[in-house]
């Protein structure tokens, strides 16, 4: 998991952590990836930094988010009847998520 600065987060990136604003009401969920409204969003809110998951670490930044949600859709089976809403299930799914990808041959461990 990495902090970024606002200047410096990207679009597709994964949220690792929720996004709340300075009273605690989310803004946006761990496990979302970043668009450009996000960045707005945030940018009205007062947020600087956000946590990103370490997909650059593992060489999968550049996965097309075509295979990244069909591979997070298989992996949300193995979690059946959890709440992907609550941040460490979401943060559990993008773990698992990466280490899929990584074990067929997508990115390197």
């Amino acid at each position: 998991m990495n902090q970024v600065s606002l200047d410096k987060l990207e679009t597709g990136s994964v949220l690792a952590a929720d996004v709340k604003d300075r009273s605690g009401r989310l803004l946006l969920k761990a496990g979302c990836e970043i668009e450009e409204r996000h960045l707005k969003i945030f940018q009205t809110w007062g947020i600087s930094t956000v946590c990103i998951t370490d997909a650059e670490e593992n060489g999968l930044e550049d996965i097309d988010p075509e295979i990244r949600a069909l591979v997070r859709e298989e992996v949300k089976k193995n979690f059946n009847g959890n709440d992907f809403s609550h941040p460490a299930i979401s943060m559990l799914v993008e773990i698992c998520v990466d280490r899929e990808l990584v074990q067929q041959g997508q990115g390197h461990g």
